[in-house]
């Protein structure tokens, strides 16, 4: 993506990863992880 003039300052926001129960999670500035709810009638869980 950064080959391309319009990612120039593309960058890393996650990583994908095998989780049998499909729960996105995030970890914290501590090292810690917690959980991202998903928002009332949306699809998607909120990543941002």
């Amino acid at each position: 993506m950064r080959r391309h003039p319009l990612g120039i300052d593309a960058a890393l926001s996650g990583e994908v990863v095998d989780d049998q129960r499909c729960f996105v999670q995030m970890k914290t500035l501590l090292g810690g992880r917690r959980m991202v709810d998903r928002r009332a009638g949306e699809a998607l869980p909120r990543i941002c």
